[in-house]
């Protein structure tokens, strides 16, 4: 080997030398130690190589736990949107009132003879005798148990006022309790005196008139 290359091999040598004592300075100083805790030191590199695996597996896991989490959601609000849409097709056409009460008080069967409800798309009007009795535009959530109706309503009483209800549907039976504007939304199919809830029972007269299929 001739002076040069010999002189390029010291060169390197000294630069790693170096570079391995700043990393040590710079791991002493971070921790507190001085030159002679040569032990200590070999302590904080053994604990750095046990320590980044587990980080990666804990950042594994939380990614997967995410990745997992945004699924379950993703699929929950697939399935009731696919809910909604079924029972908003159910609800069409037109009803008669098997049975209703107001403040716990039971309407009177000659006036609840009289009701009819008629649903077409998101709106719904209600009419007595022939005569309307509210209109309103609804939405309905099929996710929360129970499943949970708004009305907005358009014409009646409480015209540009919002009632928060809910609603069960079993083939040709609907079944709703609402509170009235501004109250919290009813948690159960219950009313009773000064509770200012209505509970209505529908009987579907016409089958829901479904779009047709597009060939």
């Amino acid at each position: 080997m001739d002076k040069s290359s010999s002189r390029k091999l010291r060169i390197c040598d000294l630069s790693l030398g170096s570079a391995g004592v700043a990393k040590n300075s710079v791991l002493r100083m971070s921790y507190g130690l001085d030159s002679t805790d040569d032990t200590a030191m070999q302590g904080l590199g053994a604990k750095a190589a046990a320590t980044q695996p587990k980080h990666t597996l804990k950042t594994l896991r939380n990614a997967l736990l995410i990745g997992l989490t945004v699924f379950v959601i993703s699929r929950a609000l697939a399935e009731d949107s696919e809910t909604v849409k079924n029972d908003r097709a159910e609800l069409q056409g037109q009803w008669s009132m098997v049975s209703s009460s107001a403040d716990g008080q039971p309407m009177p069967e000659s006036l609840r003879q009289q009701m009819k409800r008629v649903c077409k798309g998101d709106e719904v009007i209600t009419t007595m005798s022939g005569q309307v009795y509210f209109k309103a535009k609804t939405t309905i959530d099929a996710l929360p148990k129970p499943k949970t109706i708004d009305y907005q309503m358009t014409e009646g009483v409480t015209q540009g006022k919002t009632q928060l209800g809910i609603y069960e549907l079993a083939g040709d039976t609907f079944k709703a309790c609402f509170s009235a504007p501004g109250d919290p939304r009813p948690t159960d199919f219950t009313t009773k005196p000064g509770d200012r809830k209505t509970l209505s029972v529908w009987k579907r007269e016409t089958q829901p008139v479904l779009a047709p299929e597009q060939k």
